[in-house]
């Protein structure tokens, strides 16, 4: 799922629909819940263990809403194994090819690949800390006449990954770039709040 992540220890991590909501919910609401209706903080367990029901307006919030795994149409774990395919693969994936790997339509792949460029285009990336991984990809599928690492038909992205001291991983940054220059890649390294410089490029 994420660079400085192999497969086997994705998959000891990320094992179950159950697993990727348990780490949202541990992500989405690590400074406390906040209700994005009306603002309250205090809250009751909602209908699963996955969702918060504010105290002052009742409203039920799922760890999904307003992220990229809103209204998926697909089991959260495929998710997750998707976007640990699309920034592993350094000269990119097809939804295609992204699909069969999954196993999923591949229109299904097309619109989840598709919500996660516009998040990485719009979104800010997180403040990470502690032991950072850093490292850039290319998102997009195979483009003829383009090899090698062209940004004809595909998204540089930045990559920063916390590794926490036992040894799983912390908050994620992901962040749009323009090119694979030193200094823009520096660029984006410094706007993403880091005091000093991450332990891997």
């Amino acid at each position: 799922m994420f660079q400085g992540i192999n497969q086997i220890e994705f998959s000891k991590q990320f094992h179950s629909n159950d697993a990727c909501y348990e780490y949202l919910v541990k992500h989405k609401w690590r400074k406390g819940f906040t209700c994005i209706r009306y603002g309250g903080t205090a809250w009751y367990q909602g209908r699963t263990s996955y969702h918060r029901r504010c105290k002052k307006c009742m409203y039920d919030e799922s760890v999904t809403s307003n992220t990229v795994f809103h209204d998926l149409k697909m089991p959260i774990l495929k998710a997750f194994q998707m976007m640990f395919r699309m920034v592993s693969k350094k000269k990119g994936i097809s939804t295609v090819e992204l699909g069969t790997e999954v196993g999923v339509q591949q229109k299904t792949a097309w619109f989840f690949k598709s919500k996660l460029q516009i998040a990485m285009r719009h979104g800010g990336s997180e403040v990470l800390k502690n032991k950072v991984v850093m490292d850039e990809t290319l998102i997009g599928g195979y483009s003829e006449n383009e090899p090698g690492r062209s940004l004809a038909d595909k998204q540089a992205v930045m990559i920063g990954v916390e590794k926490l001291d036992d040894e799983r991983i912390g908050n994620i940054g992901l962040k749009h770039i323009e090119g694979f220059e030193s200094d823009i890649f520096q660029q984006a390294v410094d706007e993403n709040g880091r005091e000093r410089k991450p332990d891997h490029y």
